[in-house]
């Protein structure tokens, strides 16, 4: 009887563990996406367009397309102003890419350090 109590709890602190893990792997994968994100929004306003930005990340346009659209929405503030030919920051967009880029530049330091 003693076994299978034993066992029972190593299961449930198994169950534990892997919940733990799984937590962490999805905020990994979730930062990663807004460093992913951060990052198409930082190379549209380098580049001046989506396609520019595309190119320079590998990416098609519509995958930087979407990821600006999903960090406006994260954010609530509209990044670019769609509604010329190319995009332009808005005065929110520009106000708060300098933080943007320092947000950036933590992650690649902090990674660098592990």
């Amino acid at each position: 009887m003693s076994r299978m109590w034993w066992s029972s709890q190593s299961l449930a602190m198994a169950k534990t563990a892997v919940s733990a893990v799984g937590a962490a792997a999805e905020d990994v994968v979730a930062e990663a996406d807004v460093t992913a994100e951060i990052g198409a929004w930082i190379a549209v306003a380098e580049n001046g367009s989506f396609s520019g930005a595309a190119r320079k990340l590998n990416r098609v346009q519509s995958a930087v397309s979407q990821a600006i659209q999903t960090l406006e929405d994260a954010l609530e503030v509209q990044l670019f102003d769609r509604s010329q030919k190319l995009p332009r920051l808005t005065d929110a967009g520009a106000s708060i890419l300098i933080d943007a880029r320092r947000v950036l530049e933590r992650g690649d330091a902090a990674g660098a350090g592990r």
